[in-house]
């Protein structure tokens, strides 16, 4: 449903400003569930002695993961269509478990192998039913 309603905002509005709104209204639903969590983690300090890579890793999340992902999805949505991008949303987790494999060492089952197949062959045979 995001990538229809996305679809129909992208077109009016730029990536940044469709980003923005769509992190305000999120942290608003997710404030309520949020507050206990940080209550219940403790006062600042215990916040201050969390390590620096978890500073980073949050910062990385917030700025990968999060932000430049949106960006480049409804900029990218601005051109496609919504079902296009979604056929291709599926070679994400493909994508992610080569490179976890390529750079940190990770075996991969032939569970995961056989899965990525599918999904690879899934997304070309959705893509590939499109251009007849």
């Amino acid at each position: 449903m995001w990538v229809v309603l996305g679809k129909r905002v992208a077109g009016k509005y730029d990536p940044i400003t469709c980003t923005l709104w769509s992190f305000i209204f999120a942290a608003i639903l997710v404030l309520p569930l949020v507050i206990p969590q940080v209550i219940a983690f403790g006062p600042l300090s215990a916040w201050l002695a969390l390590p620096w890579q978890a500073w980073a890793g949050l910062l990385f999340m917030t700025l990968f993961s999060s932000t430049f992902a949106y960006l480049g999805y409804l900029w990218v949505l601005r051109f496609v269509e919504a079902s296009q991008l979604t056929a291709f949303s599926y070679i994400m987790p493909v994508a992610a478990t080569v490179l976890s494999i390529a750079f940190l060492g990770e075996l991969g089952a032939r569970s995961e192998l056989s899965g990525g197949v599918l999904a690879l062959f899934g997304v070309y045979w959705v893509e590939s039913a499109r251009g007849k």
